[in-house]
């Protein structure tokens, strides 16, 4: 049974990660996003076989186009481009 991600296993998690490495960056960004949002794996994270969707792949998922900071940097703005309702598979 899986557990919820709790704050001292995020920050388990995000601690090997390098600010020096662009990958890395994006990781943490999308863990603490995620975090933030409550949101689940398959709502930031992608298979290789969901880019067959192409420019669609946007409607459903979250992209890099889908957070915008503050112009005074002061608080992000996540837009979900379904409604966390919707019921995701992956098998």
């Amino acid at each position: 049974m899986p557990t919820p991600l709790t704050r001292p296993s995020l920050l388990r998690i995000l601690s090997p990660l390098s600010a020096a490495n662009y990958d890395h960056i994006i990781q943490h960004s999308a863990f603490t996003l995620a975090f933030a949002g409550f949101l689940r794996g398959v709502e930031f994270t992608y298979r290789e076989a969901d880019m067959h969707l192409g420019a669609s792949y946007s409607k459903w998922s979250l992209t890099k186009q889908s957070v915008r900071m503050a112009e005074d940097e002061t608080y992000l703005e996540l837009t979900l481009p379904a409604s966390k309702q919707t019921h995701f598979t992956r098998e």
